[in-house]
């Protein structure tokens, strides 16, 4: 549901927990494929693979997940002398 004007914003059907960034992609842009690269060489199968793994992990996180970002971004603008 959303809200307009200053004080607007929107109101999720479900908890952060319930939703996982793979899923609100998916709404905004209909389908996601991770795409399996095959070359002759094998350093760089490797290195896509591991890529693959860690696209698929960062995916299946959730909007709760995302606050320890937010914590993580307000020690960074905090500056003491």
């Amino acid at each position: 549901m959303s809200t307009r004007g200053a004080r607007g914003g929107y109101l999720l059907a479900k908890s952060p927990k319930d939703i996982k960034i793979v899923d609100i992609l998916i709404a905004l842009e209909d389908d996601i494929k991770i795409v399996d690269s095959k070359v002759d060489n094998p350093i760089l199968n490797l290195f896509f693979e591991e890529s693959k793994e860690k696209t698929k992990r960062i995916f299946d996180l959730t909007l709760a997940d995302l606050d320890k970002y937010e914590g993580k971004y307000n020690e960074f603008l905090h500056y003491n002398i």
